[in-house]
């Protein structure tokens, strides 16, 4: 398949499916005000701010690694700028999920994908299997973006509560292994050092984020003496 006609497609399908739901989710028009993160903006309609989650991808949240990397991508798209919006649903958040739609009829979904920047979230969007999962692929083989790490977690194991915190995760779902390969380590926010998971320093810590090794050394943080990452 040609990558390069896979996202104008891509909005092909979105504008033939969207028309059954015209009616019940009307599309509408607005300036992105904010990006709160890689799949989540900010439009303008009928005068007030309008929460939006991408449909069909996942970004690495903020504090893991390329989070904030995604975040840069989706302003550097859409921010100050007039986008198509086309609802799917609502999330148990509040937020509007739906298509973006660029002025130059690119969709910020596929954007995101093609760019390394995202997965394509094929659990609650298996119709996009055609379209999104090339881009994704040809991303983890060009090794771009977040598969630069040779072992990155996905957002949604990331969100996972880890066993006895009874909550959100204190804890990245990472293993190991992972750190032993170069790819995933933990920092803490105040720490001058970075770790293994597995780490007995980090017993404590309730506010722990995973970034790449090499994202850790750029930030001058050396590897713990005690987990030898």
């Amino acid at each position: 398949m040609n990558l390069k006609k896979v996202i104008p497609l891509f909005v092909a399908m979105i504008l033939s499916c969207g028309a059954l739901r015209a009616a019940q989710q009307p599309q509408w028009t607005g300036k992105c005000v904010g990006v709160l993160d890689g799949d989540t903006i900010s439009v303008m309609r009928d005068g007030a701010e309008v929460r939006v989650r991408l449909y069909g991808v996942d970004c690495p949240e903020k504090s893991q690694a390329f989070g904030q990397k995604a975040k840069e991508f989706s302003s550097s798209q859409v921010f100050g700028k007039v986008v198509t919006v086309h609802p799917r649903a609502t999330d148990r958040y509040g937020r509007t999920v739906a298509h973006v739609v660029l002025e130059n009829g690119m969709n910020l979904s596929g954007l995101l994908v093609e760019a390394g920047f995202a997965w394509y979230y094929q659990k609650y969007a298996p119709e996009l299997e055609s379209t999104l999962k090339p881009l994704e692929q040809h991303a983890r083989q060009s090794r771009i973006g977040l598969w630069a790490d040779p072992n990155p977690v996905p957002p949604w194991e990331f969100r996972k509560p880890s066993k006895g915190t009874g909550g959100a995760a204190a804890r990245p779902a990472v293993s190991a292994s992972q750190t032993d390969q170069g790819g995933t380590v933990v920092i803490t926010p105040t720490g001058k050092k970075f770790h293994r998971p597995s780490c007995s320093t980090l017993s404590r810590s309730k506010h722990l984020s995973q970034v790449s090794r090499t994202e850790a050394i750029s930030q001058g943080r050396g590897p713990c003496a005690v987990c030898a990452p």
